[in-house]
């Protein structure tokens, strides 16, 4: 959010977020919260179905993984001229 805010300050308040955003512990926090998220997704999706039996858990998880994948791929076709 806080990057979007300093795109909107002008140019050189976002190249100041640049730097900020490029310095090494910043980049490994990101690493860090990329990876918590990644398992936290894994054990949703593998205790889903554990609450919610409305079918198959494999079927479940089959689908929850299907699900994000296909929303990914969108994402990416939707932005992919702006990356």
């Amino acid at each position: 959010m806080y990057g979007l805010y300093s795109l909107g300050q002008g140019p050189l308040q976002w190249l100041h977020w640049l730097e900020f955003m490029a310095k090494p512990w910043v980049i490994g926090l990101n690493v860090l919260t990329v990876a918590a998220s990644l398992f936290h997704a894994k054990t949703f999706f593998e205790l889903f179905p554990r609450v919610i039996p409305l079918a198959s858990a494999n079927l479940m998880i089959a689908g929850q993984r299907l699900g994000t994948v296909v929303v990914a791929i969108s994402l990416l076709i939707l932005l992919g001229g702006y990356l």
